[in-house]
């Protein structure tokens, strides 16, 4: 994925979602990638972070979240 992206770089933004428990690695293995990808590593203006349960900690919007997540 990360290869093919960079070898024929497109409009198209990298997107790469990283699921599962806590304490498994998630966060090192974005921050590993991203200083890898980019000289300014998660500093860089292309890189942009996301976590669930920050931004999407209303657990009784469920509902919500997926349809947006849909409409996309």
């Amino acid at each position: 994925m990360i290869p093919g992206h960079l070898k024929n770089p497109s409009k198209k933004p990298l997107a790469i979602s990283f699921h599962g428990l806590t304490g498994i690695g998630k966060s090192y293995i974005t921050r590993i990638t991203a200083e890898n990808l980019f000289k300014l590593g998660m500093k860089s203006k292309y890189y942009h972070e996301w976590r669930g349960t920050k931004e999407f900690d209303d657990s009784h919007s469920k509902y919500h979240y997926r349809h947006q997540a849909s409409l996309d």
